[in-house]
Formats: C-alpha cells, structure tokens, sequence
C-alpha cells in the first residue's frame, strides 16, 4: 500500500512538469479508459437482471439456464485497463524525466565572454541551454548567454549593453515573459540573497554593460518557447518602445 502511495505521488509530481497540452490528454485518455470500465460491467450484469425482472422472484436454484456474471472476469478487465492507464503513465513520465530519474545529466556551464558563472550549485540544475543570442536595436543590445532549469527556478544569464548617452528603460511593469503555448509566464520576483547582487536593475544607465540575471517560475524545457523583453526605450516609450524576441528551441 505505501508503494501504491509513493508511485501515485511521484506520478503526480512527474504530471505537473508536463505542458498543459500533455496535461489534457492524459486526462481525456483516463475518462475515456473509466467510462469503458463502467460501460462493460454494465453490459455484462445486465442481462441477468433483465431475466429477473421479466421471469419475477423467483429462486435462482430453479433457473437452469441464469448465472451470476463471472466477477473474476470483470475484475480481470478492471485491473488490465488501470494497467494499461499506469503504463501510459510511465511511458509519458519517462519521456519527461525530473531530477529524481536522473535522465537529464547537468550540463557544464562556463561564463562567456562579460558573462557570470552558474549562482546555483551545478548538482541543483538539471538542465541547460546554451544560447548565446545577441539583438541589437537603436544602440541597446541583449545578450541571452544561457538558461538554467532547477526544481523551483528557471535562471536567464544575460549581458545588457547600452551604447546610447541617455538611460534606458530596460524593466517596466510586467514587460519581461516567456511565451510558450500561448500562456505567459512573468519575471519572478526573486528575494534569495544568492541573486540579490546579480539581479539588473530596471534602469541601464547611459554607456553602461551589465551582467545579470532574469528569473521565472520552473519551466520544464520539454518544448519550445520564446523570451521577450517589450518596449524597452531611451527617454520616451511611446516614440522609441522597442521588443525584444528570443526563439528558446
């Protein structure tokens, strides 16, 4: 029974790494699996209990041809379609490994040029994307160095360069998110002393480069998604506002 437990817990845990899309169609296939379940112990009592109604009270020893539905059956069907269900599970979960399957090695990160190395220990990520993109608009450029996955954090490395002789307004509002099957995931507000000293600020200022980090909530990177920094600008959003997109395969 604590096996049982344990199994179920870890299944749970495993699902909600998945995407929202996995996420719905393991749940359809489980209702569909119950409703068969249900619709075949139905089927198979039914009859006796038509004979029954029809012929009256009468004792079943006196019925030569009735029999009672053989339940070692059903419960043999029962128990193969919530095996088929388990499998189905294992087979997703162990397309989609977390750290306790240990499927995702950590991957070595070294800083690239102006960048800074790894703020969590290398045993706490379980994966890694080199990026190494570079956008340059209107004399402010964003470098995306790599990302980081942990269980509770996904840890953006970014060098920030702004060539202009005015400030620029590189956070504002909710205006840095990870797009991914349309649903948004915002910066997170991280309060950790290990980030505070590499958190960039909202403001570069004129010919300023920095090296930081942006942080969001855990982000399983099964599928692709893109990171955007909107309507960043020197002096004046509305006249100069510009995105910046990055494609995360």
């Amino acid at each position: 029974m604590h096996d049982l437990i344990s199994k179920t817990k870890s299944y749970i845990k495993k699902l909600k790494r998945l995407s929202r899309a996995k996420r719905v169609q393991i749940l359809w296939s489980s209702v569909v699996i119950v409703m068969i379940i249900i619709i075949l112990v139905w089927s198979l009592t039914l009859p006796g209990r038509i004979r029954k109604e029809v012929r009256g009270p009468e004792r079943v020893e006196s019925e030569g041809d009735f029999s009672l539905p053989n339940f070692e059956e059903i419960r043999e069907k029962v128990q193969e379609g919530i095996g088929g269900t388990v499998r189905e599970l294992e087979n997703i979960a162990s397309q989609h490994p977390t750290t306790e399957s240990s499927a995702i090695e950590p991957t070595e990160t070294v800083a690239s040029p102006g960048g800074i190395q790894s703020l969590v220990p290398k045993d706490q990520i379980i994966h890694t994307i080199k990026v190494n993109q570079t956008l340059d608009k209107n004399k402010f450029s964003i470098t995306v160095d790599r990302i980081e996955f942990t269980d509770d954090k996904t840890i953006i490395y970014l060098t920030l360069d702004n060539q202009a002789l005015i400030p620029a307004a590189f956070r504002e509002g909710n205006n840095i998110i990870i797009m991914r099957d349309q649903e948004a995931f915002l910066e997170l507000k991280v309060k950790e002393d290990l980030f505070k000293d590499y958190l960039l600020p909202d403001t570069i200022e004129a010919e300023e480069q920095l090296s930081g980090v942006v942080c969001f909530d855990e982000i399983f990177p099964d599928e692709p998604f893109t990171l955007q920094f909107l309507s960043i600008y020197h002096g004046c959003s509305s006249c100069n506002g510009r995105d910046y997109i990055f494609k995360i395969n």
